[in-house]
């Protein structure tokens, strides 16, 4: 049965999808084979370019793809589809809010959706050019899934944000409760109370964010402790990956500590990688005033990765 159609709230002056795009969604079941996530899928009317690019898009904690309705726009030039997966407990995919068994079941979510969408936009266009962005626990599942994608050429990939650290100490309350949650109610709804306000300095970007009855704040004991237990584990893992990868950092975020992303991929070895950094954004550089310099970046890799 095809979902009810979405609507979508966008911040005051945000560009909607062009004129010939046109927006499709569905729904495809998780790991689990029982949850169903809901998927976003923006299109040119009319894509004359083969192989077609395929941006697929992986949300951050709290946020579903909606919110990046204005992607299109700012890559117009550069993709002819853009998709984004509202990930378990997210959006109007299925799920406990902000709950997963654990971490990994996130990144074998996107895993397993991901060539399944392949799969259609290539029966669709024939032939197709794969490009990955994740922001915020999406940039970190990125970074997980990259790792043990297999099967599904990609031809570059980049990180905004990845939530590998927390910007401030947690109390050891917290975290001892945590932890003690964890086994005997995993599911516990609990606010993270995260203040909006440092999401972006564009007031518009904010009101909407709050406003938005798909956004939550609520974060359960067993995937705050398995999240953290991951983010450990990828900090450890300088290896190479085969994918060009690219992290695009706010050096003002007041969610994410950005100096583990930094640390990371200052270590990565033998990678085809770069860095770019937003000195005045704050963690949403993509809905931040200086939005256009993030969009340049992003557009200008694909472009730098793309054979058509």
């Amino acid at each position: 049965m095809k979902p009810e159609t979405p609507t979508v709230m966008q911040p005051p002056g945000f560009p909607g999808l062009p004129s010939n795009w046109e927006t499709e969604w569905l729904t495809l079941p998780g790991v689990d084979a029982k949850t169903q996530l809901f998927v976003w899928v923006h299109r040119k009317k009319e894509v004359e370019r083969r192989p077609a690019r395929v941006l697929f898009v992986i949300h951050g904690f709290g946020e579903h793809g909606g919110r990046y309705l204005h992607f299109p726009h700012y890559l117009e030039k550069s993709i002819d589809v853009c998709v984004a997966l509202d990930l378990r407990g997210h959006g109007r995919s299925e799920g406990i809010r902000g709950y997963a068994e654990n971490f990994e079941q996130l990144v074998e979510d996107v895993e397993t959706v991901l060539p399944r969408v392949v799969s259609r936009e290539t029966q669709r266009y024939g032939k197709i050019e794969l490009h990955l962005f994740g922001h915020s626990m999406g940039g970190h599942i990125l970074l997980r899934l990259l790792r043990r994608l297999k099967g599904v050429p990609v031809a570059s990939a980049s990180v905004s944000a990845p939530f590998l650290g927390i910007h401030g100490p947690v109390p050891l309350v917290k975290k001892t409760a945590a932890r003690l949650l964890s086994n005997v109610w995993g599911s516990l709804q609990l606010a993270t109370n995260l203040d909006a306000k440092t999401i972006s300095r564009d007031d518009g970007v904010v009101k909407t964010y709050v406003a938005d009855r798909l956004v939550h704040d609520l974060m359960t004991p067993r995937l705050f402790t398995t999240m953290t237990a991951a983010m450990k584990d990828t900090l450890l893992r300088d290896e190479a990956f085969e994918v060009p990868l690219q992290f695009q950092i706010p050096l003002q975020d007041r969610l994410v500590d950005s100096s583990k992303s930094l640390d990371l991929f200052k270590r990565l070895q033998g990678v085809s990688k770069q860095l770019k950094t937003y000195p005045d954004s704050f963690h949403e550089a993509m809905n931040d005033l200086d939005k256009e310099s993030f969009f340049e970046d992003l557009r200008s890799w694909i472009e730098a990765h793309s054979s058509a």
